[in-house]
């Protein structure tokens, strides 16, 4: 849950992963027993705040009345926040928000939650959340663990098994943020009981969806203006929002979810390893990355503290592709992104990088970049790579090729170590809203801005917090969006990998 949403500067890093299994004692819980809300855990928070008027645009009224403990109709009990379509306060709707500010507050371990959600569909926003115990958002941090009733899941006709995680601090004295939306199989449902599992290391955050092997969020926090994700502790927060620029739906009228609708939690469990804040991580990272060796390539890898990996290549093999490590399942929405990799070897030779989606037969994959040579010495080097991915595909495979190579020598040992993969949104915005892709005129606007772009393509509109504020396909070569219930400020509009900005008065 937002205090101000998804910013147009996004950061993921993309390192070895945490474990998943370690020795973990439990040091906290409530599992909502009783028919009353423990309050020695838990506060009622204000009917009114900075989420009504702020960026977040909400239309409910909070009330203690709204929050309840007891049976959950399938034989246990749950903490129950309940949602009307009732006159309150000036407000149209009435919902529930509890935190632990002051009470349960807690940094690194393993955080678990048994949720079941009702129909979100439309305009609901409910959230399992932290924020910092120390300075003033978003100085003082905050994890989201799970947000539902995204309009992308809106678009999508997903609403029931559509759902995110997210990471919102302060860099260099503004507002940065990442996250993004996760569509669950089409056989899951947030509208049964589900299990979302955060793993938080001084140097990591990844979150899990039930029994799922590959984490619906992860992000390294180990960077200098990460920091509120290590200095402090962060204190829970339960809350089911109606409207706001989450769904994209401000105006009461838009509210169409099925109300009464009630947000059930079984329980929230905090474990920790025995005398530490935070768990060792003791799988080894073989688990997050991967080699392939075939075409005549031969070789090993091995992987050591401190992320480092290291490629023996025994055989070269006839292809540069013969001899791979390579990462899978990276969640991968189109944009522009930046790769950034220390590399080095035992002696001179060249690699090939290369992202693409990895197909049924290794190492066969559509590529999303053109493949990049780079040349290696026995000196640690610093490396970049700045692309646009646009395409149909959600997830997409790194692959580092160290096999035949036109420039060295191939048989020797190549080491790897701080692969980064970042967004890079903002570096991507045409300022001046000309380009030959994108083209938006007026700028700036007032009651509407027309877009050209390529017939068919989908073009999104964004505000200055990154909040999607609405998507619509381009059936013609140009394509309005009517301002007029939009704030005066600068706005975004993104279409295949491209983003312009300008200005509404």
């Amino acid at each position: 849950m937002k205090e101000n949403l998804q910013a147009i500067l996004f950061l993921l890093l993309f390192s070895f992963s945490i474990s998943s299994a370690q020795n973990y004692e439990l040091v906290w819980e409530d599992n909502f027993d009783g028919n009353t809300l423990n309050t020695s855990n838990w506060t009622y928070d204000s009917p009114t705040g900075v989420w009504n008027w702020g960026a977040n645009q909400e239309l409910q009224y909070y009330s203690s009345d709204n929050v309840s403990v007891g049976p959950d109709g399938e034989g246990g009990n749950a903490l129950i926040i309940t949602a009307k379509r009732e006159t309150r306060g000036g407000y149209q709707f009435t919902s529930g928000r509890i935190h632990t500010r002051g009470k349960q507050s807690f940094r690194y371990g393993k955080v678990e939650a048994r949720i079941k959600l009702p129909v979100l569909s439309n305009g609901l926003w409910p959230a399992f959340w932290m924020l910092g115990t120390e300075n003033v958002w978003p100085a003082s941090g905050e994890i989201d663990i799970l947000e539902a009733g995204h309009g992308e899941g809106i678009s999508n006709n997903t609403q029931e098994r559509t759902f995110n995680g997210a990471l919102h601090w302060q860099h260099a004295g503004n507002y940065a943020g990442y996250g993004y939306q996760h569509t669950a199989p089409p056989n899951a449902s947030l509208y049964q009981y589900n299990t979302y599992t955060m793993y938080w290391t001084p140097s990591k955050i990844e979150m899990f969806f039930n029994d799922d092997t590959q984490p619906y969020y992860a992000m390294d926090i180990s960077g200098a203006d990460a920091e509120e994700f290590r200095d402090w502790s962060h204190y829970f927060i339960l809350n089911m929002a109606v409207g706001g620029s989450f769904p994209g739906i401000t105006n009461p009228a838009g509210i169409t979810a099925p109300l009464p609708a009630q947000m059930m939690v079984d329980y929230i469990r905090v474990y920790q390893t025995e005398g530490n804040e935070y768990p060792e991580t003791t799988l080894p990272p073989e688990s997050d990355w991967n080699t392939w060796f075939g075409a005549g390539g031969a070789g090993s890898v091995l992987y050591e503290q401190g992320n480092l990996a290291t490629v023996a290549v025994s055989n070269a093999g006839s292809f540069s592709y013969s001899a791979q490590l390579f990462k899978d399942n990276i969640v991968l929405p189109d944009g522009d992104y930046e790769l950034t990799f220390k590399a080095k070897a035992d002696a001179a030779r060249s690699i090939i990088v290369n992202i693409g989606k990895g197909l049924n037969v290794d190492p066969w994959f559509d590529a999303f970049m053109d493949a990049q040579s780079f040349d290696l010495t026995t000196e640690w080097q610093t490396f970049t790579h700045v692309f646009t991915k646009s395409n149909t595909y959600p997830n997409g495979k790194l692959v580092f090729e160290v096999g035949k190579t036109e420039n060295g020598t191939a048989e020797t040992s190549v080491y790897f170590d701080d692969i980064v993969l970042k967004p890079s949104i903002a570096s991507s915005v045409n300022h001046n809203a000309h380009d030959k892709t994108l083209f938006v005129y007026p700028n700036p606007a007032k009651n509407r801005v027309n877009v050209k772009v390529k017939t068919g393509s989908k073009v999104s509109l964004y505000n200055i917090s990154g909040t999607l504020i609405t998507s619509k396909t381009a059936y013609e070569s140009t394509t309005t969006f009517e301002l007029n219930d939009l704030e005066n400020g600068i706005y975004f509009i993104r279409s295949l990998g491209k983003t312009a900005k300008f200005i509404k008065e």
